[in-house]
C-alpha cells in the first residue's frame, strides 16, 4: 500500500475532537449499522432512504476522521513516529479514509440512481482522490470507483468519456478475468454500439460471453443479457439469420427464469420479433416462436 499522505483526506471537520474510548466504539458500530440499513434501502431501490442512512454514516466516519487526527498529532509529539501507538492510529486512519470514500461511492451512486448525474459525479470524484492517493490507481476498489464513474458518463450519453472510464477500470480488472470483467466488457460493448459501431461492439460481447459461459453458465440470466446484446448488434447489422438463434436463446433463459411477463424478457421478444419480421420468412411470428421455443 503506498505510503500515508502527507495532506489529509478527507479535509477535517472544524467540530473535530479526541473521544473517550465508549464514545468511539459507539460511532464505529453506528456506522457500520448505518451503512448495513443504507445498503437495504439501495438494493430495494429506495434511494432517497439510502441517502439519508449513508449520510448518517458519513457524519460518524467523519467525526471519526477528526478523532484520529488529532490523536496521531499527539502520539508523534509524545512518542514519534514509529512508536506502536503511532503506527496504529496511522492504520486506523487509513481504514476510516477508506470507509469515508466508499460512502462517497455509495452517496454517488444513489444520487445516480435518482438521475442526479452532475451531483452524483462529484461525489464519485471525492471518492477518487480519496482512493487514487491512499490505495493507488491499480486498487480493485479504485476500479470499482472508475466503473461507477464510466457509468454515470453513459447515463449522460457522454460515450466518449465513458469509454475512457471503463478502460481505466478494465486496466486493473481484466486481471481477474471474473463475472466483473464480463460485465464491463459488456458496457464497453453497449458503448461501442451506442456510438453506431456494432462490429467492435460485437468482439467485445463475444469477450464477455467466454467468461459468463465459463463461469455462470449458458442458461444464467447475465449470459441471457449478453445473448440478447449479440443479437440486437447482428440485428442492427441487417444480420437477421445470426440475430435471431442469439435474441431466441436470450429469450428461452429469462422467459424460463422470469416468465414471458418480465420485463427483460418482453423486451427481447419484442427485439426477436423485430428481426424475424425483417428475415424474409412468412410464417406467422407467434407460431415460429412457440414450435422454437418447443425443441
Amino acid at each position: 500500500m503506498p505510503p500515508p499522505p502527507s495532506e489529509p483526506l478527507p479535509p477535517p471537520r472544524p467540530d473535530a475532537r479526541l473521544l473517550g474510548r465508549g464514545e468511539f466504539d459507539k460511532l464505529d458500530k453506528d456506522a457500520g449499522a448505518f451503512s448495513a440499513t443504507a445498503g437495504k434501502y439501495y438494493q430495494q431501490g429506495d434511494y432517497g432512504n439510502a441517502l439519508t442512512w449513508y449520510r448518517k454514516a458519513l457524519d460518524n466516519f467523519e467525526l471519526e476522521f477528526g478523532h484520529l487526527e488529532k490523536q496521531l498529532a499527539q502520539f508523534v509529539e509524545k512518542f514519534g513516529d514509529e512508536h506502536d501507538n503511532t503506527v496504529k492510529t496511522r492504520d486506523n486512519i487509513a481504514k476510516v479514509r477508506n470507509n469515508i470514500a466508499t460512502t462517497y461511492n455509495n452517496i454517488g451512486e444513489s444520487l445516480r440512481g435518482q438521475k442526479k448525474y452532475r451531483e452524483a459525479l462529484g461525489w464519485l470524484q471525492k471518492a477518487l482522490a480519496i482512493q487514487e492517493q491512499t490505495l493507488g490507481k491499480d486498487d480493485a476498489n479504485t476500479a470499482v470507483t472508475y466503473n461507477n464513474i464510466a457509468l454515470l458518463h453513459d447515463n449522460l450519453r457522454d460515450y466518449a468519456q465513458a469509454l475512457e472510464w471503463y478502460r481505466k477500470d478494465l486496466a486493473i480488472s481484466e486481471k481477474a478475468q471474473d463475472t466483473n470483467t464480463a460485465t464491463t466488457y459488456n458496457n464497453v460493448g453497449m458503448m461501442y454500439f451506442h456510438q453506431g459501431d456494432a462490429d467492435s461492439a460485437l468482439e467485445w460481447y463475444r469477450k464477455a460471453l467466454a467468461i459468463q459461459e465459463k463461469t455462470l453458465g449458458e442458461d444464467a440470466p447475465g449470459t441471457a443479457i449478453t445473448y440478447s446484446n449479440i443479437g440486437e448488434a447482428y440485428r442492427v447489422q441487417g444480420n437477421y439469420d445470426s440475430a435471431l438463434p442469439e435474441l431466441l436463446k436470450a429469450y428461452r433463459v429469462m422467459a424460463d427464469k422470469y416468465g414471458e411477463k418480465n420485463r427483460d424478457a418482453r423486451a427481447i421478444r419484442s427485439n426477436l420479433a423485430r428481426a424475424y419480421d425483417k428475415s424474409g420468412n412468412d410464417r406467422p411470428f407467434a407460431d415460429w416462436l412457440a414450435e422454437s421455443l418447443s425443441r
